[in-house]
Order: structure tokens, then C-alpha cells, then sequence
């Protein structure tokens, strides 16, 4: 058992080899998502997406952004691999990111959010909802620990993704549009 000293109100802790429970509260309870949604942006952009396509933003893909939301910085115009992108997405938590992400791998926010129901659907989330790719909040934008223990589980087996959410810092360089 866990230290009783944990103040979770939700969670959900699996052994990720054998698939018991070690500990659970609430697990099944609906819970905003928020930042924690761009886990499942990253893995719908791995598996949809090549890590050398170079991305060309378009200023309308960060338009419907809270500016106080986190970012990472991209521009309009900027051309940017979506490599960069991922590192973007999970180190600041860049919504322009996440945007910039859906619209290269399906051509629309709504599209992508499409693939990303469909994998929670996939992986056995029946109790997650994805209405945006940055968790930014919406009523309907949904998740349970016992979810996202099922998401980080199937995210974790593959080595790109772990390389990249285990980074503290990346240095990205130059772009077409921005020099520093």
C-alpha cells in the first residue's frame, strides 16, 4: 500500500508488467484534462505523422488560443519539423504546438481530435473525451486516472516518446522566421 499520505483526489497506479492494481482512488471518477491531454496528441502524432516532415504554420492555426495559455513560441510562417513540434508540445506544454500538430496530421483541429477519440477508443478509455489537442478546458474535454494509466502504458512502449517526455530541455535553433 501506498503512504498514506498521498492527497490525491483521483489515481490510479498499475503494475506495468503483470497489469495489477497497486493502489487506486476514484479511478473511474471524470476529471478535466487539461495539459495532461497533449500525452495523447504526442502519441495520434507519432503514429500518423514522420518526425522529418517539415511543418509550415499558418497564422489561423493559433488563432483560437487563450494568449495567456502556455506556448512555445512558434510563428506564422515558421517552418519547423514535427520533431521540433513534439519537443514544443511537452516541455513548455505549447498549445501552439498541440494546434499546429492537429492541423499537419489531419487538417483541422476537429479532424484530429477524430483520431484521438479513436484511439482512446482503441486502447479501452471508455471514459475519456477529447474535444481539443491542448486540454485547454471545455465541458466536454474528459479523462479518468484509470484512463491516462492506460494511455501512459501503450504511450510508454515506444522509444521516441519516451526519449522526448523524459527531456528537461531542448534547444531548437533557428527557424526560417526566427533567429534566436
Amino acid at each position: 500500500p501506498l503512504d498514506k499520505g498521498v492527497t490525491s483526489i483521483v489515481a490510479a497506479i498499475y503494475n506495468r508488467t503483470t497489469g495489477e492494481t497497486i493502489y487506486s482512488e476514484s479511478a473511474d471518477k471524470h476529471m478535466p484534462q487539461a495539459s495532461i491531454t497533449k500525452l495523447m496528441t504526442f502519441y495520434v502524432a507519432l503514429k500518423y505523422g514522420n518526425l522529418s516532415d517539415v511543418v509550415t504554420i499558418k497564422g489561423e492555426w493559433l488563432a483560437n488560443l487563450d494568449p495567456q495559455s502556455s506556448i512555445c513560441g512558434i510563428k506564422d510562417g515558421d517552418e519547423i519539423t514535427l520533431e521540433q513540434l513534439l519537443y514544443g508540445l511537452m516541455i513548455p506544454s505549447g498549445n501552439d504546438a498541440a494546434n499546429a500538430i492537429a492541423y499537419h496530421i489531419a487538417g483541422s483541429e476537429e479532424a484530429f481530435v477524430q483520431l484521438m477519440n479513436q484511439t482512446a477508443q482503441m486502447f479501452g478509455m471508455t471514459n475519456t473525451n477529447f474535444m481539443n489537442p491542448h486540454g485547454l478546458h471545455h465541458d466536454y474535454h474528459y479523462t479518468t486516472a484509470r484512463d491516462l494509466a492506460t494511455l501512459s502504458y501503450e504511450a510508454m512502449k515506444n522509444d521516441t516518446f519516451k526519449d522526448i517526455v523524459r527531456s528537461d530541455r531542448h534547444q531548437m535553433g533557428v527557424t526560417n522566421m526566427q533567429k534566436e
